[in-house]
């Protein structure tokens, strides 16, 4: 396990956070103390949750939070640059930033859910539990009606 100061999505998430926190002092008041302050919550969330699932065994539902997450960030970045409070530079690298944050958050899903799974997977030797035997002995045991059986061409299944 590394720990989470050096994962790349923390980091990204902290240059976020960061970036963001700059751009926030020259806001207007009425968008610095509301859109921005939540934006704000919303980032340092995000990296609590980094740290929580980086040290979870079941990390799923903490990176599939922190993805929640970081989409509300990202729809109150766009209502600030729709309302003109972020320059249009700014608004492209917390785009950037928080597109980078959602990616990596993603593939860090996929790579843990998968894990998991692997990890309660069946053996090849026990099969699934509910079948008794391994996966391709159920199937062939059933006949295919589509099968021409003998020269004759009869699809009748033979005995």
């Amino acid at each position: 396990m590394a720990i989470y100061l050096e994962l790349p999505v923390y980091k990204t998430c902290f240059e976020l956070a960061v970036e963001f926190a700059r751009a926030r002092q020259k806001m207007p008041r009425e968008s610095r103390y509301t859109t921005a302050q939540e934006i704000d919550r919303g980032l340092v969330g995000i990296m609590v949750l980094i740290y929580r699932a980086n040290a979870a065994r079941e990390k799923g539902e903490l990176i599939a939070e922190a993805r929640r997450q970081i989409v509300e960030v990202q729809i109150r970045l766009r209502i600030l640059n729709e309302l003109r409070h972020v320059s249009l530079s700014q608004a492209a690298r917390f785009t950037e930033l928080s597109e980078s944050v959602s990616k990596q958050l993603a593939r860090w899903h996929r790579s843990a859910v998968s894990t998991h799974f692997d990890a309660k997977a069946p053996s090849d030797e026990g099969g699934r539990p509910e079948s008794g035997g391994s996966r391709s002995a159920g199937a062939s045991q059933k006949a295919n009606p589509m099968k021409k059986c003998g020269p004759t061409g009869n699809t009748e299944a033979t005995p």
